[in-house]
């Protein structure tokens, strides 16, 4: 009799299908989950900010920070109604500090 037709052989195929798809499908729940729950998190980090500006790794930051000049310029933009500097990050050295800072424009 050929394997194929075998009755056990194919049961424990499809119920390995089954498992697989639903890990599948569970790895996307949790992935959505988390996605979900840090974009929560980034919000409520900055308010009702319209727009944040986060440092990037190179031009004039300096360990992660947005410098002083940068929120000046920032803030002299015609309808930006007030920013405010945000730092997020652990307490550390100044010379090995990696906060980010955040400006929110309202």
């Amino acid at each position: 009799m050929p394997s194929f037709l075998d009755l056990r052989r194919t049961a424990a195929a499809l119920v390995a299908v089954a498992m697989s798809a639903a890990l599948i499908t569970f790895a996307f729940i949790i992935s959505d989950s988390l996605r979900a729950k840090v974009t929560e998190n980034a919000r409520a980090s900055v308010g009702d900010a319209d727009v944040v500006v986060l440092a990037g790794s190179r031009g004039d930051t300096a360990g992660g920070r947005i410098s002083d000049q940068t929120v000046q310029e920032v803030s002299a933009v015609g309808g930006v109604a007030s920013v405010r500097p945000y730092v997020e990050g652990g307490v550390k050295p100044a010379a090995r500090a990696q906060a980010k800072k955040a400006v929110s424009l309202s």
